[in-house]
């Protein structure tokens, strides 16, 4: 398996990105459709016009959201798929964003959020297979706080991983659901893990306002802390992320993107039906994501950790589509909160046309 750490784009390759518009949606725009045109029907599937393909993350290690593709090599999902799939880690999701719009790398494993910045500086990205169903992130506070609702937030510190994670931006939309002035709020640099964990604990933060795998990381190292989690009731049906693409790279390989789409599948099904033995290749990757003790309470405290990520990404094993109003409607919230000025055009932001190949992966596997 082959992984290495992306270095920041030289200053060359953004000027190219400004100047060109690579990826942009000021040449896409008319080209989405005809792109779209070129994805196969789940029967009329070709040989991959490109065998090897680059996933750029945005985080620097590996971690356990990147588990499909982890499952997908290690078990050879991509392989019969005719792929050959590497992984490359970045600090940040900027650097994934320069990655897919300047040809580094075919695909982007991540969340909406940054994709949905960048749009007004030229650098975009379509999501076209989704594996959350629900947002990653949430505000949450330990059983027995003086906190019992959203409604309690009022003038409380909320930490977060840093003043830049989206982790703010929710904690404001919750706090406005419930009739809370979000100006109220008092945000606080946490970190995650062991650090977030503490600041709880000690009282320098009132409430939390992480996502799913950091969760998984504070519940693993406190079992016995249980968390109340509150998410935008008027964000419940968004899906948060998955792999991104752009609509050149639909048009180019049109075939190796539905290969891949396949080979997730397979993963997501694998996950599902065999979670121990997925722990097992994580750690193989990651030796350091596996808890202490023994391989039993390991595989126990994974399996709890694999739990927690449920709730947002999907374990089902069953391939659905995009719910594409709600994630419009969340687009639009960073417009609301003054966050952007011009929202990304939802039917260039978003395809469902590889969920029916999806679906056809899926089907195999019950007959």
């Amino acid at each position: 398996m082959q992984m290495k750490q992306c270095n920041a784009m030289s200053m060359w390759t953004i000027l190219l990105v400004a100047c060109l518009g690579f990826g942009g949606y000021s040449g896409r725009a008319m080209g989405a459709p005809a792109a779209a045109s070129a994805i196969p029907a789940p029967g009329k599937l070709k040989a991959p016009e490109q065998k090897d393909l680059v996933v750029q993350g945005a985080s620097p290690v590996p971690n356990i959201g990147y588990l499909p593709l982890y499952v997908g090599q290690k078990m050879g999902f991509f392989e019969k798929e005719g792929l050959s799939v590497e992984i490359n880690y970045s600090q940040g999701d900027s650097v994934s964003i320069q990655a897919i719009n300047t040809g580094q790398a075919q695909i982007m494993s991540g969340t909406p959020e940054a994709l949905i910045h960048s749009y007004e500086k030229g650098l975009h990205g379509v999501l076209f297979y989704q594996i959350y169903r629900h947002l990653i992130y949430s505000v949450a506070v330990p059983e027995g706080s003086k906190i019992k609702s959203p409604a309690d937030l009022a003038g409380k510190t909320i930490g977060v991983a840093s003043m830049g994670s989206t982790g703010l931006i929710i904690a404001k939309v919750v706090a406005k659901d419930a009739g809370v002035d979000p100006a109220s709020l008092k945000f606080l640099p946490v970190g995650t893990g062991q650090r977030a964990l503490s600041a709880l604990k000690d009282g320098q933060v009132d409430a939390l306002a992480l996502w799913d795998a950091a969760y998984a990381q504070v519940e693993t190292a406190a079992p016995d802390m249980k968390l109340t989690y509150w998410q935008p009731p008027s964000l419940s049906k968004v899906g948060d992320g998955g792999y991104f693409t752009t609509w050149d790279t639909i048009q180019k390989m049109p075939n190796a993107l539905a290969h891949f789409t396949r080979a997730i599948e397979k993963s997501l099904a694998a996950i599902h039906d065999e979670p121990a033995k997925s722990l097992e290749i994580y750690w193989e990757v990651n030796p350091s994501g596996k808890p202490k003790g023994s391989d039993a309470e390991a595989v126990k405290s994974g399996l709890k950790e694999l739990e927690v990520l449920g709730r947002s990404f999907d374990l089902s094993g069953v391939p659905t589509e995009v719910d594409v109003p709600s994630l419009n409607a969340y687009i639009k919230t960073f417009v609301d909160m003054g966050l952007i000025t011009k929202a990304p055009p939802i039917d260039e932001f978003v395809t469902n046309g590889f969920a029916p190949i999806a679906k056809a992966a899926a089907n195999e596997r019950t007959k």
